[in-house]
């Protein structure tokens, strides 16, 4: 099986139908189905920026249960292991089909579940995880219920998982590797706010923000991130913004499903319900402002999952591990407005809102003054607990 996609999409249209067999009647529930032949692949249009992604694809065709005549469909996500994926990296397709093959995702017993796995294959270096279809599920982007939801579905989740509790599986982490405030210092993108234009680019972003005291964040920033170390661990996914997340409505209850274990592993309790957060102001604007009006809510659900998985924890390191993953983003806003307009940063940020120049720079300074706050809120309790 080559690692091109479109060859990965002939060998699945080519597959021995036993082969294919086992895999359906997990999707469909009935282990005495009868697949039929002619089974359709389609790419899907999904932006993943993993380590190691080849892209995805969805599968579907027709099946004879007890029960009649079934349509079932699954979404593939095609993987390449190599030599340079170390399970000591931030995110590693290595890691990610070990968690799946472990059974580890079968013990959680809460409203926040991994996405169900159907089967696993590979050939030579390329791993395709067969994964249930959630198209289903309630759309992006979401609304205030949704946002509540999976806070206290994640809270449950983290709660269930303190570090003595956490599997010893060479698969999760626990060297906090997934620290994502320390990879953006380790990065070297702090080097840009030392630019010539970052001071006249910092003026501009203040004057239209009304936010003051941008060239001092990346101090703050520091600070936060060194204070992390301290907090209590727990297993943590540390990608879990609502791009990786389907919420389904199932009996009358509202369920988290996740995808993109890649950075699964032991990580400041706090910190997946603030990805929740700091992702969410990353996309569309209105969403940005549901984020800035129920962010206080949010991390009060939060709360209340650790508490109904009976963690024991202090308020203000949660607080703390929980604004920890927004923060980054903040900073990502200044120095994208740095490298304007043919960096990284700002051509990803101009394509997910659809602007550039001023209208751009409109955008990044909306969220400082949205959200500058909290990253004094931040900064405040790594100095204190620090």
């Amino acid at each position: 099986m080559a690692s091109d996609l479109q060859d990965i999409k002939l060998s699945i249209q080519q597959m021995p139908i036993d082969k294919i067999t086992p895999i359906v009647q997990s999707a469909v529930g009935d282990s005495s189905a009868v697949v039929q032949a002619g089974w359709t692949v389609e790419t899907m249009n999904a932006v993943s920026f993993g380590t190691g992604t080849i892209g995805f694809v969805r599968v579907g065709g027709s099946a004879l249960a007890e029960s009649g005549a079934v349509n079932w469909s699954v979404v593939i996500k095609a993987m390449e292991l190599n030599a340079t994926d170390k399970q000591g990296q931030m995110a590693s397709p290595t890691r990610e089909v070990a968690a799946f093959e472990s059974g580890f995702f079968e013990q959680l017993n809460g409203d926040l579940r991994a996405v169900p796995c159907h089967g696993v294959t590979r050939s030579g270096d390329t791993v395709l995880l067969w994964l249930e279809d959630l198209a289903g599920s309630i759309p992006h982007p979401w609304g205030r219920a949704e946002f509540l939801a999976i806070s206290r579905h994640t809270g449950y989740f983290n709660g269930s998982w303190p570090v003595n509790a956490a599997p010893k599986r060479e698969w999760l982490e626990r060297d906090f590797a997934t620290n994502r405030p320390q990879a953006l210092i380790r990065g070297g993108w702090f080097n840009k706010l030392d630019k010539p234009a970052a001071a006249r680019v910092i003026t501009d972003l203040s004057a239209r923000s009304g936010v003051t005291g941008i060239s001092e964040m990346h101090n703050g920033y520091k600070a936060i991130a060194a204070s992390l170390s301290a907090l209590p661990r727990v297993v943590c996914h540390n990608d879990l913004h609502a791009q990786n997340a389907f919420i389904t409505r199932e009996a009358e209850n509202l369920i988290t499903y996740v995808i993109d274990w890649a950075s699964v592993g032991l990580g400041p309790v706090g910190m997946d319900g603030g990805t929740i957060v700091g992702g969410a102001i990353n996309w569309r604007e209105d969403e940005a402002r549901l984020i800035a009006e129920i962010e206080g809510d949010i991390f009060t659900e939060y709360l209340a999952g650790l508490q109904d998985a009976k963690f024991d924890y202090q308020r203000d390191q949660v607080r703390l591990g929980f604004l920890s993953n927004l923060v980054p983003y903040l900073l990502y806003y200044v120095i994208a407005a740095i490298e304007m307009p043919n960096g990284v940063m700002s051509r990803r940020f101009s394509e997910r809102y659809g602007v550039e120049g001023d209208d751009l720079l409109d955008q990044f300074a909306l969220r400082l003054r949205l959200f500058k706050p909290l990253f004094d809120e931040a900064a405040a309790l790594a100095r204190q607990l620090g």
